[in-house]
């Protein structure tokens, strides 16, 4: 309880030397306004098609029968090396929404 009584009027002594120093009027001043130079930001270039992929007025087909149409080595699907040239297995899977575990093959899928 003494600690109590000696902070509080530690505080109430020190509240007239606080309000003392603040007595002069503030004077508000604004940063100088500094235009940053404009930067050209190179564009992004559109996505290659996808490998797996063949869009066609407004329709989409994709999956593994696409692929083994337009690739010129058909082992190099089964290749998990094979050049980028040949796309990726993502492009072939459907993953399930909820855990994103692959859940099957996509052998022909039509988007419209």
């Amino acid at each position: 309880m003494k600690t109590i009584r000696t902070v509080l009027i530690a505080w109430l002594a020190a509240l007239p030397l606080a309000v003392a120093q603040t007595d002069e009027p503030a004077v508000e001043t604004r940063p100088e306004r500094v235009e940053a130079p404009r930067v050209e930001l190179p564009r992004a270039e559109p996505k290659p098609e996808p490998f797996h992929q063949v869009r066609t007025d407004g329709v989409t087909v994709s999956g593994i029968a696409v692929a083994a149409v337009k690739a010129d080595n058909k082992l190099q699907l089964l290749n998990p090396v094979a050049p980028e040239q040949y796309g990726t297995s993502e492009e072939s899977v459907v993953r399930d929404p909820i855990n994103g575990k692959v859940t099957g093959l996509k052998l022909l899928a039509i988007e419209f």
